[in-house]
């Protein structure tokens, strides 16, 4: 630690008092940034744009630079490029930024907690709900929060304060750590009085800020990134087969490089490992575990947990885009250096009951300016007929596949640009939980540690009965396994400067099954068709303006109109709410 200091020490010093530029700052998922370069290369019939986020300045200020000048888009790509300018540093390399923000937010349906399950159940092994000797009651409180915050009011809620402090050491080394002051979207369950941002008690507070945090550096076409920051992989817009933006953060390594035609990155994310009785309330044989029998099951698994992957991106025409990641889930046993080696095929690791392997192919493609077609194939847990024969898959692996298809159309009315967009997705009921089941593995080889989910530990220490909370959340597309979605999206450039607006509608149907639910394939059911029963049905309904003004100053408002059918999946049980906020975000520094 002594050397690591001293070494920190003197690359400070030799940067104080110099000039020099920093190209590794990056630009944070979700930044309308993003938004403005995929519809200037869609409007240029090109596709020569990494879908690997977030991207480093330099790496962004390339893709802009590519694009053809005309006279309708040459001012927006001109303000592109001054808005990621990198000016020269000098002095002592700290730029501090704060934003403040207000908002106020209200709904109809105060008791509104559908993407909430609160897990405290009972489960009685006889099987008679009259017998209450021995029965196992489970305390874990899990939010199925399949859907982000996208339920409750903003997709991102606005915090009242945000401090930046951006640290450009050298000119090929950057560090970045920021802090909020706000409620953690996950406390919303527990404390229905959320009408503004500003956390009404002390203990709201996450403990588990900052969401982002890093050191990054590079030079030429390279670059590192070390910390906590948002991800995401692929060209979809709700969201990705792999890699989304659910997580409010991901805790990784990750390295890239890139050219005009090609790019590869690397990472490995470490992934919390918090064990539950609800992961293991069977036993091997389908039967309901004794209350010793589970904490022996969840003493059998190691808890260690990673999540390592590679990408591949290539642009072999100007219209067309192509992309291949290999990935894979490791856990319960502890991890070695081989699986950091960058360059190695990890199904080539693959070991049945501590991998869980996972392949996604992508491609874009421009027929024509303004047009835009995309789509994504995720594959989990596929098996070959020479597989199958050699005893491998079969009831033990059922096959799993995921896809995304879409298109977006971004036609000019009076030079103003307009987006509308579609998308559909479908994810299996088996996608994204690893080895469903193993008659030769003494806990059945459906280790929890292997489904490609993030379970997060949040201190809520306003709920009832004072217990820790856990958010599972989908590395993956955000809804989970066992669903279809449909989305409609159009976005709206006012005549006024600074003024955009528009619409979505999202229309969920998800199964039986959800993410956390403890899967029991019984033996030669393997390849059932899924899980059956009353489909929820869920639509959402959003309206959205925002208005930037000159001096870094944005106010906005949203309205959202949620529908459920089956709501949990109970036949009949429906639910309703309207939902509007407005907010004002002003960035002072």
């Amino acid at each position: 630690m002594k050397h690591i200091c001293n070494i920190l020490i003197f690359i400070t010093s030799m940067s104080l008092f110099s000039q020099y530029y920093s190209e590794q700052e990056f630009v944070p998922v979700g930044s309308p940034v993003y938004t403005a370069v995929r519809q200037l290369y869609h409007e240029a019939g090109m596709q020569n744009f990494s879908r690997d986020l977030p991207m480093t300045v330099k790496e962004l200020r390339m893709c802009v630079s590519r694009l053809p000048r005309s006279g309708r888009n040459e001012a927006e790509i001109e303000r592109l490029l001054a808005e990621l300018s990198v000016p020269a540093i000098e002095g002592i390399p700290l730029n501090l930024s704060v934003t403040l923000s207000a908002e106020v937010y209200g709904n109809i349906n105060s008791d509104y907690t559908g993407w909430i399950d609160n897990s405290r159940r009972t489960y009685y092994p006889e099987g008679d709900e009259s017998q209450t000797a021995g029965a196992i009651e489970i305390y874990d409180k899990v939010y199925e929060s399949t859907d982000g915050n996208r339920e409750y009011g903003y997709k991102d809620r606005h915090v009242p304060v945000t401090l930046s402090l951006a640290m450009p050491i050298t000119g090929w080394l950057y560090g970045y750590v920021d802090g909020q002051a706000g409620k953690d979207p996950f406390q919303v369950g527990v404390s229905q009085d959320n009408y503004v941002n500003v956390p009404t008690a002390g203990e709201q507070v996450d403990l588990m800020a900052p969401y982002r945090a890093y050191i990054s550096g590079g030079t030429g076409s390279a670059f590192f990134q070390l910390g906590r920051d948002r991800l995401s992989w692929g060209n979809g817009i709700s969201g990705n087969m792999i890699m989304s933006d659910a997580p409010l953060y991901y805790d990784f390594f990750r390295f890239s490089w890139f050219s005009e035609k090609f790019k590869y990155s690397f990472i490995t994310v470490g992934l919390e490992t918090w064990l539950l009785d609800r992961d293991f309330i069977y036993e091997p044989d389908g039967e309901i575990r004794s209350a010793e029998n589970i904490e022996a099951a969840k003493d059998y698994y190691t808890q260690s947990k990673f999540f390592l992957g590679h990408r591949v991106e290539f642009y072999p025409l100007k219209n067309l885009y192509l992309a291949i990641s290999e990935n894979t889930i490791y856990g319960g046993k502890p991890i070695t250096w081989n699986y950091i080696n960058p360059f190695m095929l990890y199904h080539s690791y693959y070991v049945q009951g501590y991998g869980n392997s996972f392949l996604t192919l992508e491609t874009s493609y421009s027929p024509v300016r303004t047009l835009n077609l995309y789509g994504q194939i995720g594959v989990d847990q596929f098996q070959t007929p020479m597989e199958v024969a050699n005893g491998w898959g079969g009831d033990k692996e059922p096959g799993a596949m995921g896809y995304i298809a879409g298109l977006s159309y971004h036609p000019r009315i009076s030079e103003k640009r307009i987006t509308l967009g579609y998308e559909w997705a479908y994810t299996s009921a088996y996608l994204y939980y690893g080895n469903q089941y193993d008659h030769d593995e003494p806990y059945g080889g459906n280790s929890p540690v292997l489904a490609i989910a993030s379970r997060r530990r949040v201190n809520s220490l306003v709920s009832p009965i004072k217990v820790n909370s856990y958010v599972d959340q989908s590395i993956g597309y955000y809804t989970g396994p066992d669903s279809v979605v449909h989305y409609f999206y159009a976005d709206f450039p006012s005549t006024l400067p600074g003024l955009t607006w528009g619409t979505e509608v999202t229309w969920l149907q998800k199964g039986e099954r959800n993410m956390t639910t403890q899967f029991f394939v019984p033996e030669g059911r393997g390849n059932a068709a899924g899980p059956t029963g009353t489909v929820e049905n869920k639509v959402i309904s959003t309206l959205w303006c925002e208005y930037t003004l000159k001096n870094n100053l944005t106010v906005g408002g949203q309205a959202d109109l949620i529908l459920y059918r089956n709501l949990h999946h109970n036949d009949g049980d429906d639910g309703f709410d309207i939902q509007a906020g407005i907010f004002c975000s002003w960035n002072i520094l």
